[in-house]
């Protein structure tokens, strides 16, 4: 049976999901389809629980990668604690590098 890593959340990833519930509310005005949306992300984030290693290092500093339909889930596995650290939530349409290095020099959404 394979051990089970705790999924935690960055104030920056709860921030993204934040911001993509209120984008989907705004562009089809319903909150119920935004609720769905995020159950969905955080539903499939939890089965980082099992096998976090199993997608691929994104930036040298052991940043994660995982991505679920348009969005990317951007990650660190910290050992000594035997948990996931969700940094991110974006829309793959962003400026990734710059979000995710504190460069914010985003013009899309």
């Amino acid at each position: 049976m394979a051990s089970v890593w705790s999924i935690r959340y960055s104030l920056d990833s709860e921030a993204d999901l934040n911001e993509i519930y209120d984008y989907i509310v705004d562009v089809s005005g319903e909150s119920l389809t935004a609720t769905k949306f995020i159950r969905r992300l955080r539903l499939t984030i939890e089965k980082l629980s099992y096998l976090p290693h199993r997608y691929p290092l994104y930036l040298s500093c052991g940043v994660r990668r995982m991505n679920i339909g348009k969005y990317s889930v951007f990650y660190v596995i910290d050992t000594a604690r035997r948990s996931v650290v969700v940094n991110r939530i974006l829309h793959g349409a962003r400026h990734l590098d710059a979000l995710l290095t504190g460069d914010d020099g985003d013009d899309n959404e």
